[in-house]
């Protein structure tokens, strides 16, 4: 893929993305909280597939929360935000796209990563992770053909990173169920149930996070 950036974007905008790729290592450590490192053994405790599945719906929850968060806090003070990742003010209207790029690359290394290979499905996380590529190279010259704007290639980035996102929580990560019916209120509830009980769990990668941010923005 970076050859197609290299040879396509402007030296601006190339270096825009480099800058995001920098960015993108220390955001997703505060938006995962640690997640990634810890979830194979935070659902050791649980005993059935099923019960696992709900512990990552969980999480999964938390992580999701955590990114409106990120991306309220960035885009509420976008002007501060692009002054410190790009040296000026005047790439505001790009961290928005920014911002959703990071978050969709956090949420896909979670889910397509860290979650499918916590219940041993690590060749469909491969494949998963193979095909994204390859689709990602695609979109990014169809794109380059219409458009050599940053703004753009990000955009359509997230969007697909979304689609597996979706895909993944849809086709492994959703626990089998008796009633054919599903009731997506009760499922949201014992979602957040397993939550709860992993709220002890996770508190030190929270801490960990909250220390980071402070020290970010005190320094």
């Amino acid at each position: 893929m970076l050859p197609f950036l290299a040879s396509s974007l402007t030296s601006g905008n190339f270096a825009i993305w480099s800058q995001i790729q920098i960015i993108y290592a220390f955001a997703s450590t505060i938006i995962l909280m640690g997640y990634p490192y810890s979830v194979s053994s935070l659902i050791q405790n649980f005993t059935t597939i099923d019960k696992q599945k709900k512990a990552l719906n969980g999480l999964l929850i938390i992580s999701i929360i955590s990114s409106l968060l990120f991306f309220i806090f960035i885009v509420f003070f976008k002007s501060q935000v692009s002054a410190v990742i790009f040296g000026n003010s005047d790439y505001e209207s790009t961290i928005f796209y920014v911002g959703l790029f990071i978050i969709s690359e956090s949420l896909y290394e979670l889910v397509a990563i860290s979650f499918l290979r916590s219940i041993s499905e690590v060749r469909f996380s491969s494949m998963s992770y193979i095909l994204r590529n390859l689709l990602r190279c695609l979109t990014i010259l169809i794109t380059l053909k219409y458009s050599s704007g940053i703004n753009i290639i990000l955009f359509n980035l997230s969007v697909l990173n979304f689609l597996f996102i979706l895909y993944i929580k849809c086709y492994k990560l959703t626990p089998k169920h008796k009633s054919k019916k599903l009731d997506l209120l009760a499922t949201i509830k014992k979602e957040m149930a397993f939550t709860k009980e992993l709220f002890f769990s996770v508190s030190h990668s929270t801490i960990f996070s909250i220390s980071v941010i402070l020290s970010w923005l005190t320094s």
